[in-house]
């Protein structure tokens, strides 16, 4: 009888939010049902507008090819790394790597050769203080030089684990408080004060955007929906961890209130991985639970595959993603070609391939590939109809494959996206990982990468939710889908 009434709702549901969404109009107020959540989720995809030319030159004006014999030196691996090496050798090293760079994919988008040259040269005259070098010293001294500069979370120097790779860390905070949104702006639920400004007593210069400062949240039963403050702060050793926040209101006639509060750190359980996926019925909803991808004929991604297939006629589908770090994201198109039996889903983002990935990839063959080429899906991007509702968990360890995931899911209607922030790992690919020839320090500067529009995607914030939840996101969305499809059933 659940499930019954429960396809009833979605079906009611799925027909409402058609007939009255406009795919132009954002919902401002704060949304009460389950319905306006949707109204606001399928605006929020059909605003999202693909890079354009001049946001694809900021990546790829002024690439140059890569001499022939840089590739060669790194298309093999060596295996062998000395305990120390001489000065001129690792000289040689630090030449062939940032000649490598300029086949990196977002070397253009992080400065080009203003910014690297300078950083080579800093290296070398500090490796010409010695005659030998350790090589952990070695490793220290590139990757303390170069990862300012270079905060793709898929690139590397000395191994592809922390503290190797080059991910800025972000903090997120949130502010026990509710909020709501009105014709005037955001406003706190208790008092009714309109949000002026918000501030970091402690990072007097950090600026932040109040609008987007206020996230679309619900509490971990599901039942109510409100605006919640959550904040991304950039880890800092030579800062505090913030403790509180400034909020400024101003009441009707324009007179100031500061208020301070509280701030708490966002934490993220870890769950354990398992690299198979499972499917399990709570409250007549199937779940997937997908915490690892594999390469496409492996078996885990064969059956995660033939769960679309099986599940495409239910009304609701949850597919949790949460502590999913990635892997291979071969699969992910697939799942959705299956899921909408045979519609291609375009994300909304252009793919840029450099030379040097392909040669790396051909073993140094030759190609007339030229010296970059983007896959540019501006002109195939679009929402794709759904008559299902699939909601996508996520938090803060959901990276690389898997926010190609909540790429795809944001092209598609009817879908929602809950939890936390990703973690922010999708500027290159994480495939390319070689070696220098005489250390054998490893280094990966993926020539492939993805441009996406503004404001959509930070490295190291990630990708926000359609709905925040600080506490467990698969509690709340049960809840949630317990407390308002039924009401939708009740609607005339």
């Amino acid at each position: 009888m659940r499930l019954y009434l429960l396809i009833i709702g979605i079906v009611a549901l799925l027909f409402l939010t058609a007939c009255n969404t406009s795919e132009n109009e954002v919902e401002y107020l704060t949304p009460e049902t389950l319905y306006d959540i949707l109204n606001i989720s399928n605006a929020r995809r059909h605003a999202i507008t693909p890079p354009d030319e001049y946001r694809i030159a900021q990546f790829t004006q002024g690439l140059e090819p890569v001499p022939p014999e840089v590739i060669e030196r790194i298309s093999s691996t060596n295996t062998q790394s000395p305990d120390y090496l001489p000065t001129d050798m690792l000289r040689c090293d630090i030449f062939c790597f940032f000649y490598a760079l300029r086949g990196y994919a977002m070397y253009i988008y992080f400065g080009g050769d203003d910014v690297f040259h300078p950083i080579r040269e800093e290296i070398l005259q500090t490796l010409d203080t010695r005659a030998y070098w350790y090589i952990n010293e070695f490793v220290d001294l590139v990757r303390a030089s170069i990862s300012p500069a270079m905060e793709d979370g898929h690139s590397h120097f000395g191994g592809a684990t922390w503290p190797s790779i080059f991910l800025p860390e972000y903090l997120f905070f949130t502010y026990d408080g509710r909020f709501h949104i009105d014709d005037k702006g955001i406003a706190n639920q208790l008092t009714g004060l309109h949000v002026q400004a918000i501030s970091l007593p402690c990072r007097p210069n950090l600026v932040f955007d109040v609008q987007n400062s206020f996230r679309l949240s619900m509490c971990e039963s599901g039942d109510v929906f409100f605006y919640a403050l959550v904040i991304p702060v950039r880890h800092n050793i030579d800062y505090a961890v913030p403790e509180n926040i400034k909020i400024t209101y101003a009441d009707s006639s324009g007179a100031i209130t500061i208020e301070y509060v509280t701030l708490d750190l966002v934490t993220t359980q870890w769950i354990p991985w398992d690299d198979a996926p499972v499917l399990e019925w709570v409250q007549g909803v199937p779940i997937i639970t997908l915490t690892g991808w594999g390469p496409p004929w492996r078996q885990n991604a064969r059956q995660f595959v033939g769960y679309a297939e099986e599940l495409r006629d239910e009304p609701v589908i949850i597919v949790d993603l949460r502590s999913n770090m990635g892997g291979d994201n071969a699969t992910v198109r697939t799942w959705f070609h299956r899921l909408l039996r045979g519609e291609l889903v375009e994300p909304m983002y252009a793919h840029l391939i450099t030379e040097m990935h392909v040669l790396l990839a051909m073993n140094g063959m030759e190609t007339d590939f030229g010296v970059y080429q983007i896959r540019d899906r501006q002109s195939d991007y679009r929402v794709v109809p759904s008559n299902r509702l699939l909601i996508v968990l996520v938090d803060r360890f959901s990276a690389s494959a898997t926010e190609d995931f909540v790429v795809h899911t944001l092209a598609v209607k009817n879908t929602l996206i809950i939890g936390q922030n990703t973690a922010g790992m999708l500027l290159s690919h994480g495939d390319s990982t070689r070696s220098l020839r005489y250390s054998g320090v490893t280094f990966n500067a993926s020539g492939a990468g993805f441009i996406f529009p503004y404001g959509l995607f930070t490295e190291g914030i990630g990708f926000a939710p359609d709905i925040w939840v600080t506490g467990d996101a698969l509690a709340a969305t049960l809840g949630m889908l317990e407390h308002h499809l039924y009401q939708m059933v009740e609607m005339p």
